[in-house]
């Protein structure tokens, strides 16, 4: 991706692979800050049958006899993006999503195209909440352009993708260089006002 706002790269998302333990989460949630995204939602996938669920939302007691629908992590995203936030979706460890997880997303990803008036074509992202429609009754359907929600993943290199899904992705091989993994140790260092001393290097040696 470049800066936040700018165009999707195609119409497909991007997928980072590398060893693990090498930094992508990081890499990722530092690209989100230093690019002006307005929010930045990361999802640690799990291999759990509730992960739609968590992605989309679902009812919880509220602790006094009612309920309450808290966004899950993707609606959370593509609610911000809908009002023209610049916004950064991470899905961590995508390979480890439960299948129905995956099946779900593969119809998620490829989104929707639209003609605007001067005939150029844009791409939106489209889901159901849990949350139901004020007006209708029905579930809330949002809608927000891909300029506005870049999505990434990231996976290690010894994980595999479905085909079908794999192609739904940009895919970017971070390779692994000693200098590269002492840079990052230094970062993660400074965010966490830890003295690097010879912890870079150490690091890098063991990895």
């Amino acid at each position: 991706y470049p800066a936040a706002g700018s165009p999707m790269r195609g119409t497909q998302p991007v997928c980072l692979w590398s060893a693990a333990g090498l930094g992508k989460s990081w890499n990722v949630r530092e690209f989100a800050r230093l690019n002006g995204y307005g929010l930045f939602v990361e999802h640690p996938s799990a291999p759990a049958m509730d992960e739609i669920q968590k992605m989309c939302g679902s009812p919880l007691p509220d602790g006094a006899g009612g309920w309450i629908i808290p966004d899950g992590t993707l609606v959370k995203a593509m609610r911000a993006a809908s009002k023209g936030i610049n916004t950064l979706f991470f899905v961590d460890e995508f390979a480890r999503f439960h299948p129905s997880a995956m099946i779900w997303m593969m119809t998620f990803l490829p989104g929707v195209k639209k003609t605007k008036a001067d005939g150029t074509v844009e791409m939106f992202y489209r889901i159901l909440t849990a949350k139901p429609d004020a007006t209708t009754g029905a579930l809330e359907e949002l809608e927000c352009s891909a300029a506005h929600l870049h999505i990434v993943a990231g996976g290690n290199l010894r994980q595999k993708l479905d085909e079908a899904i794999w192609d739904r992705f940009d895919h970017y091989r971070i390779k692994f260089t000693k200098d590269l993994v002492m840079q990052i140790a230094r970062g993660m260092c400074a965010e966490n006002g830890i003295a690097a001393g010879t912890l870079p290097e150490t690091w890098a040696n063991i990895a």
